[in-house]
């Protein structure tokens, strides 16, 4: 797995991105954070998860898979 870290905002994610590669926006609050994730095969996945160490622990393993 190739880990990048961006802080550029860009409106075309394909400038970030190369084949099989994953982009993944966090919106990080106090307790519930947001996130946008487009999958390899162009697939946009949106969803939330809560301040919580087993619920980032779990959402981080299935991103990985």
């Amino acid at each position: 797995m190739r880990i990048v870290k961006s802080t550029v905002q860009t409106s075309d994610p394909e400038t970030l991105t190369e084949p099989g590669d994953v982009c993944i926006g966090i919106d990080w609050a106090d307790r519930d954070h947001a996130y946008h994730l487009r999958a390899p095969g162009g697939e946009i996945i949106t969803n939330t998860f809560q301040q919580d160490p087993d619920q980032i622990q779990a959402i981080i393993g299935i991103w990985r898979e």
